[in-house]
């Protein structure tokens, strides 16, 4: 779920920057030839949807180079049939290939400098919580707490230095393992509870004997919290 998570993160702060570049290389390369200024407020929005129309569909199999220049090659036709409108507009079409390859540079060098932050951790262990709701807490135990990291280092450094990372499974048998602490911690303090109401309910009016017993169950208790301690040190010894 994390990794889902930071993907989609990734892929919101991507299509932002996308949207910038995209407006402006246009304003860059077109701007001179157009009528008026907010032409470009007519063609960007045409020209983004159809990168990222691109980008979602046959190009997902791609490296990220070869990804952004077949995503670009989509906005020749809309580029082609705007600026074809006018004599003016039309002194831009030989600018199409220029702006194509602009933003794919941008859009790339944009792309892997994210996977980049993402991976090595330069945007905090907790990129994606600015964009959780209710997911948040157990996000945010999973990456900084537990220190279960983003998956993929050795695919983007070319496994240079081999593998370096835990492997998606141990870090699998990571967090059950925690839940399954969690949970029996969970029951072991409802055992404790409903002890604690039980013999209040038949202490009667013996309040006394039960309030000087207390004693025992706070010291069971305390154990308790010493056992949760230790276990998350040795999690964090990890």
């Amino acid at each position: 779920m994390c990794q889902a998570l930071d993907l989609r993160a990734m892929h919101s702060i991507f299509n932002t920057g996308l949207a910038d570049i995209i407006e402006r290389e246009l304003h860059a390369h077109f701007r001179p030839h157009l009528r008026s200024s907010s032409d470009l407020k007519v063609i960007g929005p045409l020209v983004l949807a159809c990168v990222r129309q691109a980008l979602d569909g046959h190009t997902l199999i791609m490296d990220a180079s070869d990804r952004m220049h077949s995503a670009l090659a989509a906005t020749t036709t809309p580029l082609v049939d705007f600026l074809a409108r006018d004599g003016k507009s039309a002194a831009g079409l030989p600018h199409i290939p220029a702006f194509r390859e602009s933003v794919a540079t941008h859009a790339t060098d944009l792309l892997r400098r994210l996977r980049e932050e993402f991976l090595t951790g330069s945007r905090g262990p907790t990129p994606a919580s600015p964009y959780l709701g209710n997911t948040r807490p157990v996000y945010e135990f999973v990456r900084a707490k537990l220190g279960v990291k983003m998956h993929g280092m050795e695919n983007f450094t070319r496994f240079q230095d081999g593998f370096t990372q835990a492997t998606i499974g141990q870090n699998v048998s990571l967090i059950y393992e925690v839940w399954h602490v969690s949970t029996l911690t969970r029951y072991r303090l409802t055992l404790h509870r409903q002890s604690v109401h039980s013999r209040w309910c038949n202490a009667g009016s013996d309040r006394r004997a039960f309030l000087s017993d207390m004693d025992s169950h706070m010291t069971a208790l305390h154990h308790l919290n010493v056992d949760i301690y230790l276990y998350f040190l040795i999690i964090e010894a990890r």
